[in-house]
């Protein structure tokens, strides 16, 4: 076989990042090959919204197999007194590559599907117990996360590692659906999460105290996504939140979202502000 070096594979990755069957193919070829391709897999697992719900059952298990393989021994022996059993395949040794390290994105799609396919039960208790090992582990070992997610009731701003994670974080996304995300969650992350340049909030449905802290403790917010879901035309329904814009209305270069709410939201920008 010609031997090509590593910067060509490099360029084809590149190219194939966004084709997840020739990814595959890629990995398989030979461990120069694999060294290379296995994080533009991996990536391309994490910044795909639902991709699992479009790939089958064994496929996805084997995917989670993978990811449960990284759980501490403290996870692990908790799951195991609460008589949670994870499949029982285990790696025969050390993985060859830090998967977890090549997740860029986070989001809540996949931990639930995960979920969901190890504790077929109904039992909301193990279901939390294994969401908040997972979301402990992703704290810990993703190192090179760029986007975040939120959308869960999990109190993780208490989690030994959530400082050091979410200290660069830059891009975070928030749902509203279903009020899952509280007030009080988005004052604790206040105090820990300070560099976000990208702030996408979605569902939006009332003036939160905790969202509006939120937004007034970034340093350097560039742009700004609000989707709301009520369409009551009420101008003096989100002082908080339009307050807090105001204030940081110098900084923000861009606001995107719902054109009937963009109008309780009009304050003096600079020049390089677009609406």
């Amino acid at each position: 076989m010609v031997q090509l070096y590593a910067d060509v594979i490099l360029l084809i990755m590149l190219e194939l990042q966004d084709d997840l069957s020739s990814l595959h193919s890629c990995v398989l070829v030979s461990r120069s090959w694999s060294r290379i391709a296995v994080p533009f897999l991996w990536k391309y697992f994490s910044c795909i919204n639902g991709f699992t719900y479009n790939r089958d059952r064994e496929s996805r298990i084997k995917l989670y197999t993978i990811i449960a393989n990284f759980l501490p021994i403290e996870s692990e022996n908790l799951l195991i007194k609460s008589n949670i059993i994870l499949p029982s395949y285990k790696l025969p040794r050390k993985p060859t590559f830090e998967y977890m390290n090549y997740f860029t994105q986070i989001t809540p799609c996949w931990i639930k599907d995960m979920v969901q396919l190890f504790i077929e039960e109904d039992s909301i208790y193990k279901k939390n117990l294994l969401e908040v090992q997972i979301y402990n582990l992703i704290f810990k070992n993703c190192k090179n996360i760029n986007h975040f997610y939120l959308n869960t009731d999990i109190k993780f701003y208490n989690f030994p590692s959530v400082g050091s994670f979410f200290l660069n974080l830059q891009s975070l996304g928030i749902s509203f659906e279903n009020n899952i995300v509280t007030s009080k969650t988005l004052l604790e992350l206040s105090t820990i999460c300070q560099n976000i340049k990208i702030l996408e909030i979605n569902y939006c449905n009332k003036d939160s105290k905790g969202l509006a802290s939120f937004i007034e403790m970034q340093h350097d917010l560039r742009y700004l996504f609000l989707h709301f879901i009520n369409n009551n035309n009420n101008k003096n329904k989100y002082p908080l939140l339009s307050n807090v814009i105001k204030k940081k209305g110098c900084h923000i270069k861009n606001i995107f979202g719902n054109t009937t709410y963009r109008s309780c939201f009009i304050f003096k920008f600079n020049k390089s502000t677009t609406l």
